[in-house]
């Protein structure tokens, strides 16, 4: 079965499989010689790092969840460098018995403020609202980290309020920038 892949004007946007999660988990060579692509050394971003694991495992688990999870954000050829490389991660949870997804998205700081969040979140956002299992889509940040709250705002997102999941935020996630909020994509 071929990649999913979803592409954008800058972006060429690469569901994780098992395959590629396995890959990612053995580190950063065997992530590249999957994706063909370049990987920075500071991959994967600290929200991705302590999930790959779990995401390798219920990918392997189940393969037809491909599309959930999480996608991987490359920038084509010559938007960042010569060559194609990965820049971030995007994507959303499969649906709860609701038909609730909790999605997210997560940009190296190198590439941070040039618009990939939006671009990669509104291609794989879009795919996960076509999906007939899905009911809501919500996301979390935290209050004051501002530009991760101007992503979802262009998207369409609305603020809901503080996130039941606030207390269970780690201060090390949370960085000292306030409560964990929720937003939700109105259908």
């Amino acid at each position: 079965m071929p990649p999913l892949e979803l592409e954008t004007l800058r972006l060429r946007l690469v569901a994780f499989t098992p395959n590629s999660s396995a890959a990612a988990v053995q580190g950063n060579a065997p992530l590249a010689a999957a994706l063909r692509v370049v990987v920075p050394p500071d991959w994967p971003p600290q929200t991705l790092a302590d999930v790959q694991g779990f995401f390798a495992g219920q990918l392997a688990a189940n393969p037809a969840e491909v599309g959930w999870w999480g996608w991987y954000v490359i920038a084509k050829p010559g938007v960042v460098a010569p060559d194609a490389t990965l820049i971030g991660s995007t994507g959303a949870s499969p649906p709860d018995a609701l038909g609730r997804s909790l999605g997210g998205y997560s940009i190296l700081p190198a590439f941070e403020g040039l618009g990939f969040a939006t671009e990669a979140a509104r291609a794989v956002f879009g795919w996960v609202a076509a999906q007939p299992s899905l009911r809501c889509l919500e996301a979390t940040t935290f209050e004051q980290h501002y530009a991760s709250r101007r992503v979802l705002e262009k998207l369409g997102f609305q603020l809901v309020g503080v996130s039941p999941n606030d207390a269970d935020a780690a201060e090390s996630d949370r960085q000292g920038r306030g409560a964990l909020i929720l937003y939700r994509l109105p259908r």
